[in-house]
């Protein structure tokens, strides 16, 4: 139902790129091929890379999360809310998803 909508409003292409890209990201668990970029400064935290890309709402939001195992970075899990960010791509719960640079 949802590609004919698409179908309907955008046309076959795009009706068929959204369908392979629901079928990867939320049935496959893959990550996202256009996914956001941030730039890390040195010595930031994962928790502050949340807040600044507006992924959480606070650090109490992040802290939650990665308490409760809902944040990852290249598929290992973040224990610790003061780790450093480095370069990867950062999963946070199932969903959503950024990719972090850092001048190393």
């Amino acid at each position: 139902m949802a590609r004919q909508i698409i179908k309907e409003l955008h046309g076959d292409k795009e009706a068929e790129d959204a369908e392979n890209n629901f079928e990867k990201t939320v049935q496959n668990r893959e990550v996202p091929q256009e996914i956001k970029t941030f730039k890390a400064r040195q010595g930031m935290t994962i928790s502050q890379v949340l807040v600044e890309t507006e992924s959480v709402l606070s650090k109490s939001e992040a802290k939650r999360l990665i308490d409760q195992g809902g944040v990852s970075i290249d598929g290992k899990t973040v224990e610790d809310l003061d780790e450093m960010a480095k370069s990867g791509t950062i999963k946070i719960g199932k969903h959503r998803f950024i990719k972090i640079e850092t001048s190393d």
